[in-house]
């Protein structure tokens, strides 16, 4: 029989319920009551029945949801205006510790989930820390110029034959100052020529003369420390770099040749480009890690515009080996700027351009796009690659990515031991709303201690990325504007949404079904841990490529040897010319001499060093026009014994021959050449004149093999060796084992026909493999971070097996005591993981197959993506994900089914 409706009842039941909330005061439940009772005997005035009047009466004050919205917005200034606030702080405090309780409660009775939560998301976040401070550190390059946005470097895009070739970084020398007169957006510019080759400072002090081989050097004009903001410690920055023979110098290098003693008005003894006695009239602070102006001496640029070699007013318009900086007026049309330095120059150059069927057209390169566009030469600078920079962004992203999916799985996996705790709270009165405070207050738990973890890791891990990436990052680092920006926009929200997801999965289980809840996320799980493994896969596919990559590159038959060829450099300090050439054959005499050292030859530059010049070069009776790029170096007669190349036809270098300077000189070319020039064979080459843009005939004395003198990055040049025996570098073939015992007589031999010159040595194949160095770099900070991104998705695999064992124990029990064998039941628990690690390999494939192509792409020579390297990647990530979820299925296959079947 229905039980009578009580008014008094109803509403108490109704007042309990809105307590239940503490959102309401009890003074305004007095109200809201005082309201309801009102509206109620309004309606049955009216001929409602009472418990009709009090549901309508209820309606008309709005949902639960709505009350409290509209209730909220004016309750912090009642609580005030009632002084009760410090009550409703009192509860709200008691309530988050409450909820910070049983949040560490619930994990500490976790504990294996919360490790694996925690670990996981620490070394995504650490990852994620890592990556973007490498990030950050490659994009800050030249930003602490004031004038960056106004900046431009000085180029030209160039086309030949109508194809477009490149674009150069460098200008003839007349450029700057032309253009500064000409146009008048250009506000002043500021050239730079590097002192190619080393350098040699010497100082005397005490009685004694200290000698250093230095690298830094560069040529500039008097406004280059007013172009850039590279602050003078010590000097007059308005006479700075305006007189001859002055220098400015690092504070570093100030240290490292005057100790504390004031360095200015002191002089160094130079030997380069130019020679001379220059005196310090300047300091400047150690150049940024970040400018891609690497130097530590500033030479005045008119000490080296006196050298002969620029003293022919037509060279100061052909020859582009200068660096040229235009300060560009604020809102200025760049492409105006772009057509006035074109025209100027066609002013000049127009018939030579023509004659080589040659299109130049200017290009303003900004400062803030120097570093990272190596695609762009240019005379001098430090360049990184935007690709790698965007690539390493992307596994951030990835890592953390993963990382984020780990949780959320490993929290919807726990949603069916967590629905019976949701439905007791419920029956007891929880309101969704407390139970998502508190999951999300676990979730903030858990991230909260990941995030120490992870900055303590990120901290441990900088000395690691410094030293693979050969830079000098630093914690202080992440004290920017961008970090802050990346760690409120990315890693925060989310964090915030992996915490959300889980906390209202939970929360929103019903009662009434509750305690029968079940693997109702089994499909997202699924879906999370094939997208885990997918990007896993990729990831390892990745670095199996990069390293093959590498060892092809090394492996290469490159067309010469270098194993066991020592380079000493060149000495700077030298007597008059005539005596060069003397002290040079006695040097490389006395070393033949020696038992140890089989052959010794002289170059301008050895492999991997780069070129004398640059050029065009055609038949003598041809077009200019429709020659072949070409690039030059000097060497003596035994350089082809040294470096093991192959005469093809003709004859090698006989000693004697005229010099390279000759009137018609015999030069030896490569096979590429021969082929370029359209020679039918080598043979017929021989004997035949050709020129280049820069000079000419040479006659071809011989051919020798195509050989790579650069990288595996570029295809092989074509090559003219001219005939020299006055300078070079001295490349001695050393007998296996006997350098210890052979270096100190050589250097005793060097240091008495060459004193004051340092004594520096290196191995030719270290000069060559240094060109693979940021391959290098890129490959071990890759192999790291896949790595780490691996051993995430299988801590996300370890927990989920671990799960899945323990949800399906009685299971496991009833089929042993059935006669199930260790091997299938293994066999079943593991059939459903493998399956979705299989799924996730295919995803992988055309991903991985599409990404590492377009990297191979950059290379001239690479390896083909053939099926050992998916077949390697498969085995590999079936092999760890087996041994993942074996501890687990074993354990579980091997328990005892009696303990099975008493499970819980």
């Amino acid at each position: 029989m229905k039980k009578p409706f009580d008014l008094n009842s109803a509403i108490s039941a109704w007042r309990h319920f809105q307590s239940q909330t503490h959102r309401f005061l009890e003074e305004d439940l007095d109200e809201l009551e005082v309201h309801l009772r009102a509206h109620t005997d309004d309606l049955q005035q009216q001929g409602w029945s009472q418990e009709a009047a009090f549901r309508e009466a209820v309606h008309s004050l709005g949902d639960p949801g709505e009350l409290e919205t509209e209730y909220s917005k004016v309750r912090w200034s009642t609580l005030k205006h009632r002084r009760k606030l410090t009550d409703e702080l009192r509860w709200r405090g008691a309530m988050l510790r409450n909820y910070i309780k049983i949040a560490l409660r619930s994990l500490l009775h976790k504990k294996g989930y919360a490790l694996l939560n925690i670990i996981g998301l620490a070394i995504g976040m650490a990852s994620c820390l890592i990556i973007f401070l490498y990030v950050t550190y490659e994009t800050s390059f030249d930003q602490f110029n004031t004038k960056i946005d106004r900046i431009y470097r000085g180029g030209f895009e160039i086309t030949r034959n109508g194809e477009r070739q490149h674009i150069r970084g460098e200008t003839a020398f007349n450029l700057g100052p032309t253009m500064a007169e000409d146009v008048p957006n250009i506000i002043q510019y500021a050239r730079i020529q590097p002192n190619y080759g080393s350098a040699v400072f010497s100082v005397k002090e005490g009685g004694k003369t200290k000698t250093f081989k230095e690298d830094s050097v560069i040529y500039a004009d008097s406004s280059f420390l007013d172009l850039f903001d590279y602050p003078l410690i010590n000097g007059d920055k308005s006479r700075a770099l305006a007189d001859p023979r002055t220098v400015l110098i690092s504070a570093s290098m100030a240290h490292k040749y005057f100790g504390d003693a004031d360095p200015l008005g002191r002089t160094l003894d130079f030997n380069g480009w130019v020679r001379g006695v220059y005196t310090v009239t300047g300091v400047f602070a150690d150049v940024p890690a970040t400018s891609h102006l690497p130097f530590d001496f500033l030479l005045p640029m008119h000490d080296l515009l006196r050298l002969r070699r620029f003293s022919n007013p037509e060279r100061g318009w052909d020859r582009l080996s200068f660096a040229t900086y235009f300060e560009i007026a604020q809102g200025a049309d760049i492409e105006t700027v772009e057509n006035a330095i074109t025209r100027t120059y066609y002013e000049h150059r127009s018939e030579n351009l023509a004659a080589s069927n040659t299109e130049l057209n200017a290009h303003l390169q900004p400062l803030s796009d120097i570093h990272l566009n190596a695609d762009i030469s240019g005379p001098i600078a430090i360049t990184g690659d935007r690709k790698k920079v965007y690539f390493f962004l992307l596994i951030c992203l990835v890592t953390f990515l993963i990382a984020l999916v780990n949780y959320v799985n490993l929290a919807t996996a726990r949603a069916t031991d967590r629905a019976k705790e949701v439905g007791v709270r419920k029956v007891v009165g929880a309101q969704k709303k407390q139970l998502v405070e508190q999951f999300l207050t676990e979730s903030l738990a858990i991230n909260g201690i990941a995030l120490i973890v992870a900055i303590a890791l990120s901290l441990a891990l900088v000395p690691v990325l410094n030293q693979i990436a050969g830079i000098q990052l630093s914690p202080w680092d992440w004290m920017t504007v961008p970090f802050f920006l990346f760690f409120l926009v990315v890693i925060i929200p989310c964090v915030l949404l992996a915490g959300f997801y889980p906390a209202f999965i939970l929360s929103s289980f019903k009662p009434a079904t509750v305690f029968n809840a079940s693997a109702r996320t089994l499909r997202l799980r699924k879906t999370l841990i094939v997208v885990q493994f997918a990007a896993s896969i990729i990831l390892l596919i990745g670095t199996s490529v990069i390293y093959s990559q590498l060892s092809f590159m090394r492996e290469k038959d490159m067309g010469f040897e270098l194993d066991q060829v020592v380079v000493v450099e060149n000495p700077r300090i030298r007597g008059a010319v005539g005596r060069w050439a003397s002290d040079m054959a006695t040097l490389k005499n006395k070393l033949q001499e020696l038992p140890a050292i089989s052959t010794v030859g002289l170059s301008s530059t050895t492999p991997g060093g780069g070129f004398n010049w640059y050029s065009r070069a055609f038949k003598v009776a041809d077009d200019p026009s429709e020659g072949s790029p070409v690039r030059s170096i000097t060497v003596d007669h035994d350089f082809i014994d040294v470096y093991g190349l192959d005469i093809l036809a003709g004859e090698a270098f006989r000693e004697g021959m005229p010099l390279s300077d000759a009137e018609n000189p015999s030069v030896l070319v490569n096979e590429n050449l021969v082929r370029r020039l359209g020679f039918t064979s080598n043979e017929e080459a021989v004997g035949q004149q050709i020129a280049s843009v820069r000079g000419g005939p040479y006659t071809i004395h011989g051919v020798v093999n195509k050989f790579n003198w650069s990288s595996a990055h570029i295809y092989s040049e074509a090559v003219i060796l001219f005939y020299e025996t006055r300078y070079g570098e001295i490349s001695m073939a050393v007998q296996a084992g006997k350098l210890p015992e052979v270096l100190p007589v050589v250097q005793q031999i060097y240091e008495d026909l060459f004193p004051g010159n340092p004594f520096l040595y290196h191995f030719a194949d270290d000069v060559f493999d240094a060109q693979y160095k940021s391959d290098q770099t890129f490959a071990s900070l890759f192999a790291l971070f896949a790595g780490l991104a691996v051993f995430i998705a299988c801590l996300g695999l370890f927990g989920l097996a671990s799960f899945e064992a323990s949800r399906r124990t009685k299971e496991i029990g009833v089929r042993k005591v059935l006669g199930a064998s260790t091997g299938s039941l293994i066999g079943m628990l593991s059939r459903d993981f493998l399956k979705l690690v299989g799924v996730a390999f295919f995803i992988a494939i055309p991903v991985a197959y599409i990404t590492m192509n377009r990297w191979l792409d950059g290379f001239a020579y690479h390896i083909q993506m053939g099926p050992g390297i998916y077949l390697f990647a498969a085995l590999v990530t079936l092999m760890i994900a087996s041994l993942t979820i074996s501890f687990h299925t074993v354990k579980a296959a091997l328990g005892n089914p009696i303990k099975a079947l008493r499970y819980e």
